[in-house]
């Protein structure tokens, strides 16, 4: 009983700990702003030959938080789900993970190239 609980609680804490990351990536300033473009585009415009681009550096690791938050969202709801033994909503929900990986991968792809 008490396992079950310290789950439970687990839940909670990552739902929120991902609001968070997700208030942090909508909130905080990023490049884009001056030109009126997105924290993708400023990422992407990025190119290979420029070394150290702060900007699209910054914009990389939004991309990579936002993802981050996603994952811990739906992470926070499959165990609930789980919980509640909810088989089709699960396998649902965890096929929808796949966009948070696929996104890091690209802020995680565009980081690399801002830097180098």
């Amino acid at each position: 009983m008490q396992h079950q609980n310290r789950d439970l609680t687990g839940a909670p804490k990552f739902f929120w700990v991902g609001i968070f990351l997700l208030l942090v990536v909508f909130l905080a300033p990023d490049a884009g702003r001056l030109d009126h473009r997105s924290f993708f585009a400023v990422a992407q415009s990025s190119p290979w030959s420029q070394l150290f681009d702060w900007a699209a550096a910054w914009c990389s690791v939004k991309i990579i938080l936002l993802s981050l938050s996603l994952f811990l969202v739906l992470d926070a709801f499959l165990s609930l789900l789980i919980r509640m033994e909810h088989q089709i909503a699960c396998v649902l929900l965890f096929s929808f993970a796949i966009v948070p990986v696929v996104l890091g991968v690209f802020g995680l792809y565009e980081l690399i190239k801002a830097v180098l």
